[in-house]
């Protein structure tokens, strides 16, 4: 689980905001007036030749879409009613798990990601709920300020 959480959906994070959508929505939410264009450049530039030689931007969109739709579905099967992934204690896999599925989420609005958890994994989004209730109660707050 760790394996697959960390070779292929925590990629598909900066590979959606630096390559897919260009930064269009992290720009939106993130100030990058004093050097923008060029640090954001900068940072691109480098997920750009880090996702290139991890692998995953090697792949079409759709195949792309594909890899990560399998991933969810291994991991909405395994959860299936289980309150975390090992039963009714959380472990580190889902500590790994949530920092990844809470941006596709709650960080990325746009993407195909959030849709696909949302329309065929509700399980997920419910695990990820759980998990912020239950560790970050003050999460909406502090997103307020």
């Amino acid at each position: 689980m760790l394996i697959m959480n960390d070779e292929h959906l925590f990629w598909a994070l900066p590979l959606w905001r630096f390559v897919i959508d260009n930064g269009k929505e992290m720009c939106t939410l993130m100030d990058f007036s004093v050097m923008g264009p060029f640090v954001f450049h900068f940072i691109k530039r480098n997920y750009q030749q880090a996702l290139w030689a991890q692998g995953l931007s090697r792949h079409s969109r759709d195949e792309i879409q594909e890899i990560i739709r399998k991933d969810l579905e291994a991991i909405s099967r395994y959860l299936g009613q289980k309150p975390y992934l090992m039963g009714d204690t959380v472990t580190e896999v889902d500590c790994a798990l949530f920092g990844v599925l809470a941006q596709f989420l709650w960080a990325l609005s746009c993407s195909p990601f959030r849709n696909i958890i949302q329309k065929d994994f509700q399980n997920l989004e419910r695990y990820c709920e759980r998990i912020k209730n239950t560790f970050f109660s003050d999460w909406d707050d502090l997103l307020e300020k």
